[in-house]
């Protein structure tokens, strides 16, 4: 048997898997981000350095991989960088204009309640 058969498929598996680490890492450190203390936001990398280890030995059993090879690493850190470089800012974008969202319609509803609160006209209409 040709000893590279699948190879290209077994990198792009390792690929996908590394961006699904990155959602994992993302949320993970965002998260620990709540606590603001350092400890705690190192104890995050870690953990989620720890969850993308485990999912790509999950992985790695359930699609039947060969043993481990260096491209399969090189491709889930490659995957890392292609959800840091893309997907990422994809969603940090999103989730701005969200959170702009919210904090208008925040800001509106809170200026409406203090206006009645007070009694005085809205100048705006």
């Amino acid at each position: 048997m040709f000893v590279s058969h699948g190879q290209f498929y077994v990198f792009i598996a390792s690929v996908s898997i590394g961006c699904v680490s990155g959602i994992i890492f993302s949320v993970v450190v965002e998260f620990s981000k709540l606590f603001k203390n350092r400890i705690v936001l190192q104890i995050g990398y870690g953990l989620s350095l720890i969850l993308a280890s485990i999912s790509f030995v999950y992985f790695q059993y359930k699609l039947s991989f060969p043993s481990l090879r260096f491209y399969m690493i090189v491709g889930v850190f490659l995957g890392l960088i292609v959800y840091a470089k893309t997907f990422n800012l994809m969603l940090a974008k999103a989730l701005k204009k969200l959170y702009n969202i919210i904090r208008k319609t925040k800001l509106s509803y809170l200026d409406k309640k203090r206006v009645k609160s007070v009694g005085v006209k809205d100048e705006r209409r």
